[in-house]
Formats: structure tokens, sequence, C-alpha cells
């Protein structure tokens, strides 16, 4: 499509660009990366959607990963690389990226997806952004694509040395927290469990003297722990951060 054949997007896509820190050379790139199919199957008149982009997006995104955190954590061994990179392009980072952004204000979507929450939907959001790094990586190059986005990366969940050090195991991590700052130990006990045998579900709470107890659910008993350890570790961030800011 020529950029005349485009349809209106429901906010100015100067809004956009600013918000993200880069300006097209070829806005039609920006205005395919924002067509959902369920547009293009309610308008016959619109053939292309953002799909194609998507999967493009989605290559570019795990190659400057992996690049980013290869070169600026030389002495990473595989495993926090990998568990590092698996956190960064999870579809929940991607929508809080895009949300960051107010991507989901700029989609075209179908009467459908709309009325059901589309604009607001993690799976959508993600799938939108990485459509939006296709179109920034075929207007721009591989380089400007890697600083733009470890830019955003940075702002959005600290250094890379911060990150790998979040990829352990966060039971591990809240034991020398709470033994180092505290010391204490955390103390976990399975509250109940959920469901028949195939698909049972169980609930682990974890307490720590000083901060609300925390729970966590998963399919076995040590998912469910280190879920509620990864709550116990936020709620101390937050209350942590909070004695600084008082």
């Amino acid at each position: 499509m020529s950029e005349s054949e485009f349809p209106d997007h429901p906010r100015p896509l100067d809004e956009l660009q600013e918000r993200i820190g880069y300006q097209f050379s070829a806005t039609e790139l920006l205005r395919l990366a924002l067509i959902h199919r369920s547009y293009t199957n309610e308008h016959p008149g619109i053939s292309d959607d953002n799909e194609r982009m998507e999967f493009l997006g989605d290559a570019v995104l795990e190659l400057i990963v992996s690049t980013w955190l290869y070169q600026t954590l030389p002495d990473s061994e595989e495993g926090p690389l990998t568990a590092t990179k698996s956190r960064l392009v999870k579809e929940e980072s991607l929508a809080k990226l895009a949300r960051s952004f107010a991507l989901g204000e700029f989609l075209l979507l179908g009467r459908g997806e709309e009325s059901s929450g589309g604009r607001d939907k993690d799976s959508l959001l993600s799938d939108t952004f990485e459509a939006l790094i296709a179109a920034i990586y075929l207007d721009a190059g591989y380089q400007a694509t890697s600083d733009l986005i470890q830019n955003w990366l940075h702002e959005a969940f600290g250094s890379p040395q911060e990150l790998v050090l979040q990829a352990r195991d966060p039971r591990s991590r809240l034991q020398e927290i709470v033994q180092g700052q505290f010391n204490q130990t955390p103390m976990y006990s399975i509250e109940g469990r959920t469901g028949p045998d195939h698909d049972s579900k169980y609930l682990a709470q974890v307490a720590v003297e000083g901060f609300p107890s925390q729970t966590g659910e998963g399919p076995s008993k040590k998912i469910a722990k280190r879920t509620a350890a990864e709550r116990m570790l936020e709620a101390i961030a937050q209350a942590l951060a909070q004695d600084e800011s008082d």
C-alpha cells in the first residue's frame, strides 16, 4: 500500500513517534505496524496487517537483546544470560513497554477486538511492540534499532548487571537479602491444594518478620514457593524504597 491508501489511526502518529523517541523516514512502515488482523477482516479494502512485521520484529529483538547481554556481561554464564533474555522478551515485559508508550491507543482494531478490550491485552500489545521494532529496523537499520531498544530496556528494567542478578532463583535471592539485612530466614508453608490430581494447584506462603506475608500459586509446591518468594522480594523492595523517600 502507498501511504495515501492507509486508513487514519485513532491518534496522530506524530504523538507516538515523540513517545518512542524516533521519527520515521517511511511513515507507512509505522502505519502498517499498527494494523491488527481484526481490522483487515472487517475492512476488505485493507489487505495488509502487522503479522509479518511481528515475525521479523521477534527475530530482531532476540538478536539485539542477546548481543546486548553478551557484550555487557562478559563474566556471566549461559544460564543467567538465557534467563535474563527470557525475562526481557517475554510477553509481559513487551506489553509493559508497549503501555509505557500508550501503544494500544494508536492501534487499528476490529469492532470485536475493540469491544473485548484488545487495546490493553498483553498478547496483542506484545505482538504490536514486535511489529514496531520491525518497522524501526526496516526504516533505520540494525544499529539505530539496537541503540533505541537498549535505552528502552534500561529505563524499564534496569542495567544488564542488575537484570542478571534478578535472574537468579528468587528463593535464593530472598534468603540472601533477608539473612544479610534482617538476620532472619524466610519461613515457607503450603497453605492448600486445589483441583484434581492431574491439574492440581498449590498455595504457598512465605513469612518474613516486619513485612506482610506473601502467597504464591503454582502446579507444584516448588513453583508456588518460588512465586511467593518473588512477591516477597517485590514487597521488601517497595518497603525499602518508601523508607528512603520518607
